[in-house]
Protein backbone atom coordinates (compact mmCIF):
# COMPACT_ATOMS: atom_id res chain seq x y z
CA UNK A 1 0.00 0.00 0.00
CA UNK A 2 1.35 3.73 -0.66
CA UNK A 3 2.63 5.28 2.62
CA UNK A 4 3.91 2.40 4.15
CA UNK A 5 7.42 2.29 5.12
CA UNK A 6 9.57 0.17 2.82
CA UNK A 7 13.48 -0.71 3.36
CA UNK A 8 16.05 -2.96 1.59
CA UNK A 9 19.63 -4.32 2.22
CA UNK A 10 18.95 -1.95 5.82
CA UNK A 11 18.51 1.08 3.67
CA UNK A 12 15.27 3.23 3.40
CA UNK A 13 13.08 2.96 0.29
CA UNK A 14 11.31 5.95 -1.17
CA UNK A 15 8.46 5.00 -3.54
CA UNK A 16 7.10 7.29 -5.69
CA UNK A 17 3.97 6.10 -7.75
CA UNK A 18 3.57 7.93 -11.38
CA UNK A 19 1.77 7.37 -14.69
CA UNK A 20 4.13 5.50 -15.67
CA UNK A 21 4.33 1.85 -17.73
CA UNK A 22 7.21 0.00 -15.74
CA UNK A 23 8.82 0.56 -12.20
CA UNK A 24 12.41 1.94 -11.84
CA UNK A 25 15.44 2.03 -9.40
CA UNK A 26 17.69 4.89 -8.23
CA UNK A 27 20.22 5.36 -5.57
CA UNK A 28 19.89 8.94 -4.12
CA UNK A 29 23.24 10.86 -2.79
CA UNK A 30 21.74 9.70 0.55
CA UNK A 31 21.98 6.81 -0.29
CA UNK A 32 18.55 6.09 -0.40
CA UNK A 33 16.99 3.64 -2.78
CA UNK A 34 14.08 5.81 -5.02
CA UNK A 35 11.65 3.55 -6.77
CA UNK A 36 9.21 4.99 -9.04
CA UNK A 37 6.51 2.66 -10.13
CA UNK A 38 2.66 3.22 -11.60
CA UNK A 39 -0.10 3.39 -9.34
CA UNK A 40 -0.92 0.87 -7.05
CA UNK A 41 1.91 -1.28 -7.84
CA UNK A 42 1.49 -3.54 -4.72
CA UNK A 43 4.35 -3.56 -2.18
CA UNK A 44 5.07 -7.40 -2.48
CA UNK A 45 6.03 -6.60 -6.43
CA UNK A 46 8.59 -3.60 -5.31
CA UNK A 47 9.84 -6.13 -2.99
CA UNK A 48 10.26 -8.64 -5.73
CA UNK A 49 11.84 -6.05 -8.02
CA UNK A 50 14.02 -5.17 -5.58
CA UNK A 51 15.22 -8.98 -4.46
CA UNK A 52 16.00 -9.60 -8.48
CA UNK A 53 18.11 -6.18 -8.96
CA UNK A 54 20.02 -7.05 -5.33
CA UNK A 55 23.25 -7.45 -7.03
CA UNK A 56 23.11 -4.24 -9.11
CA UNK A 57 21.62 -2.55 -5.77
CA UNK A 58 24.32 -3.28 -3.59
CA UNK A 59 26.75 -2.27 -6.25
CA UNK A 60 25.59 0.92 -6.61
CA UNK A 61 24.98 1.34 -3.05
CA UNK A 62 28.98 0.73 -2.24
CA UNK A 63 30.03 2.98 -5.26
CA UNK A 64 28.25 5.60 -4.29
CA UNK A 65 29.43 5.08 -0.41
CA UNK A 66 32.97 5.20 -2.27
CA UNK A 67 31.91 8.40 -3.42
CA UNK A 68 30.65 9.55 -0.45
CA UNK A 69 34.03 9.46 1.11
CA UNK A 70 35.24 12.21 -0.88
CA UNK A 71 32.57 14.60 0.71
CA UNK A 72 32.97 15.31 4.55
CA UNK A 73 29.95 15.71 6.51
CA UNK A 74 28.80 18.98 7.03
CA UNK A 75 28.34 20.22 10.50
CA UNK A 76 29.28 23.65 10.48
CA UNK A 77 31.22 23.71 13.76
CA UNK A 78 34.43 24.67 14.47
CA UNK A 79 37.20 22.81 13.13
CA UNK A 80 34.85 20.68 10.62
CA UNK A 81 35.64 19.88 7.67
CA UNK A 82 34.24 21.35 4.18
CA UNK A 83 35.22 20.56 0.57
CA UNK A 84 36.22 23.94 -1.55
CA UNK A 85 37.88 23.51 -5.00
CA UNK A 86 37.89 20.15 -4.65
CA UNK A 87 39.81 20.01 -1.70
CA UNK A 88 38.60 19.34 2.27
CA UNK A 89 39.34 22.37 4.14
CA UNK A 90 38.65 23.24 7.57
CA UNK A 91 36.40 25.70 9.18
CA UNK A 92 37.74 27.89 11.43
CA UNK A 93 35.26 29.97 13.39
CA UNK A 94 36.50 33.01 15.73
CA UNK A 95 34.42 34.76 18.38
CA UNK A 96 34.75 38.11 17.81
CA UNK A 97 33.15 41.91 18.47
CA UNK A 98 32.07 42.50 14.65
CA UNK A 99 32.04 40.46 11.69
CA UNK A 100 34.53 40.50 8.74
CA UNK A 101 34.48 38.99 5.76
CA UNK A 102 35.70 35.23 5.25
CA UNK A 103 38.93 34.53 4.07
CA UNK A 104 41.34 31.50 3.78
CA UNK A 105 44.38 30.89 4.54
CA UNK A 106 46.69 27.48 5.54
CA UNK A 107 43.33 25.17 4.22
CA UNK A 108 41.16 26.46 6.23
CA UNK A 109 38.34 28.97 6.13
CA UNK A 110 38.41 31.60 8.95
CA UNK A 111 35.18 33.24 10.11
CA UNK A 112 35.09 35.88 12.42
CA UNK A 113 31.77 37.33 14.20
CA UNK A 114 30.30 37.60 17.47
CA UNK A 115 29.13 34.68 19.26
CA UNK A 116 25.58 34.77 18.53
CA UNK A 117 25.82 35.19 14.53
CA UNK A 118 28.01 32.35 14.06
CA UNK A 119 24.68 30.00 14.10
CA UNK A 120 24.52 31.89 10.75
CA UNK A 121 27.66 29.90 9.49
CA UNK A 122 26.33 28.27 6.71
CA UNK A 123 24.79 31.49 4.99
CA UNK A 124 28.53 32.96 5.79
CA UNK A 125 30.32 30.18 4.23
CA UNK A 126 27.85 30.45 1.31
CA UNK A 127 28.11 33.98 0.45
CA UNK A 128 32.05 34.04 0.45
CA UNK A 129 32.18 30.42 -1.82
CA UNK A 130 29.72 33.15 -3.97
CA UNK A 131 31.98 35.80 -3.98
CA UNK A 132 35.26 34.03 -4.70
CA UNK A 133 33.13 32.56 -6.96
CA UNK A 134 32.63 35.35 -8.94
CA UNK A 135 36.69 36.05 -9.36
CA UNK A 136 36.71 33.06 -10.63
CA UNK A 137 34.36 33.21 -13.31
CA UNK A 138 35.25 36.43 -14.66
CA UNK A 139 39.00 35.09 -14.98
CA UNK A 140 37.33 32.03 -16.87
CA UNK A 141 35.27 34.34 -19.17
CA UNK A 142 37.10 37.20 -19.83
CA UNK A 143 38.68 36.05 -22.75
CA UNK A 144 35.51 35.34 -24.30
CA UNK A 145 33.41 38.04 -23.64
CA UNK A 146 34.15 39.44 -27.55
CA UNK A 147 35.33 36.18 -29.29
CA UNK A 148 32.43 34.67 -30.62
CA UNK A 149 28.42 35.98 -32.59
CA UNK A 150 27.34 37.04 -29.86
CA UNK A 151 28.98 39.01 -27.06
CA UNK A 152 28.88 38.47 -23.15
CA UNK A 153 26.33 40.57 -21.71
CA UNK A 154 25.60 39.18 -18.25
CA UNK A 155 27.09 36.85 -15.96
CA UNK A 156 24.90 35.65 -13.00
CA UNK A 157 25.40 33.25 -9.79
CA UNK A 158 22.48 31.21 -8.55
CA UNK A 159 22.03 28.50 -6.40
CA UNK A 160 20.18 26.37 -9.69
CA UNK A 161 18.95 22.76 -8.61
CA UNK A 162 19.73 20.55 -11.48
CA UNK A 163 21.90 22.56 -13.94
CA UNK A 164 25.57 23.67 -13.97
CA UNK A 165 25.15 26.71 -15.88
CA UNK A 166 22.97 28.00 -19.03
CA UNK A 167 23.65 30.98 -22.01
CA UNK A 168 20.30 32.82 -23.50
CA UNK A 169 20.03 33.87 -27.37
CA UNK A 170 21.06 37.79 -26.12
CA UNK A 171 24.48 36.52 -24.11
CA UNK A 172 23.10 36.16 -20.37
CA UNK A 173 25.44 33.70 -18.63
CA UNK A 174 23.85 32.00 -15.78
CA UNK A 175 26.53 29.52 -13.51
CA UNK A 176 25.67 27.42 -10.08
CA UNK A 177 27.80 28.53 -7.18
CA UNK A 178 28.14 25.33 -6.12
CA UNK A 179 31.08 24.97 -9.01
CA UNK A 180 33.42 26.65 -6.82
CA UNK A 181 33.53 23.07 -4.51
CA UNK A 182 34.58 21.13 -7.28
CA UNK A 183 38.15 21.45 -8.57
CA UNK A 184 39.06 24.49 -10.67
CA UNK A 185 39.21 22.70 -13.75
CA UNK A 186 35.78 21.63 -13.52
CA UNK A 187 34.40 24.97 -12.71
CA UNK A 188 36.60 26.14 -15.83
CA UNK A 189 35.04 23.80 -18.08
CA UNK A 190 31.43 24.52 -17.65
CA UNK A 191 32.80 28.30 -18.14
CA UNK A 192 33.77 27.23 -21.23
CA UNK A 193 31.01 25.41 -22.07
CA UNK A 194 28.62 27.96 -21.84
CA UNK A 195 30.65 30.63 -23.64
CA UNK A 196 30.97 28.30 -26.69
CA UNK A 197 27.54 28.23 -26.85
CA UNK A 198 27.97 32.02 -28.19
CA UNK A 199 29.13 30.63 -31.12
CA UNK A 200 26.70 27.40 -30.95
CA UNK A 201 23.25 27.50 -29.28
CA UNK A 202 23.41 23.39 -29.48
CA UNK A 203 25.47 20.23 -28.60
CA UNK A 204 26.34 19.42 -32.19
CA UNK A 205 29.64 18.27 -32.97
CA UNK A 206 30.97 21.56 -34.04
CA UNK A 207 30.13 22.89 -30.82
CA UNK A 208 31.92 19.78 -29.21
CA UNK A 209 34.94 20.78 -31.38
CA UNK A 210 35.04 24.43 -30.23
CA UNK A 211 35.18 23.32 -26.34
CA UNK A 212 38.00 20.65 -27.00
CA UNK A 213 40.14 23.63 -28.64
CA UNK A 214 39.53 25.75 -25.82
CA UNK A 215 39.84 22.78 -22.88
CA UNK A 216 41.27 19.64 -24.39
CA UNK A 217 40.88 17.77 -20.92
CA UNK A 218 37.15 18.86 -21.08
CA UNK A 219 36.05 15.15 -20.94
CA UNK A 220 37.62 14.78 -17.49
CA UNK A 221 35.49 17.47 -15.97
CA UNK A 222 32.18 15.85 -18.38
CA UNK A 223 33.06 12.57 -16.47
CA UNK A 224 33.70 14.37 -12.68
CA UNK A 225 30.35 16.19 -12.74
CA UNK A 226 28.48 12.59 -14.09
CA UNK A 227 30.49 10.87 -11.20
CA UNK A 228 29.89 13.38 -8.49
CA UNK A 229 27.33 15.61 -9.62
CA UNK A 230 24.31 14.94 -7.42
CA UNK A 231 26.77 14.79 -4.53
CA UNK A 232 27.57 18.53 -5.27
CA UNK A 233 23.98 19.71 -6.19
CA UNK A 234 23.19 18.28 -2.23
CA UNK A 235 26.07 19.24 -0.10
CA UNK A 236 25.31 22.38 1.19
Amino acid sequence: MPGQPLNFLDRPVKISYRSKTRISIRIAPDLTILVSAPPRTPHSRIQTLLEEQNQWIEKQLESYKTIQDQFPSLTFQDQSQIMFQGQPFTLSLHHSEITTAPFIEHQSIHIHAPKHTLNQTRSEVIKMLQTMFSGYLHDWTHPYRQCFKQPITSITIKDLKSRWGSCSTNGQLTFNWRLMIAPPSVGRYVAIHECCHLEHMNHSSEFWELVASLDPTYKESKQWLKTYGHFLLNYI
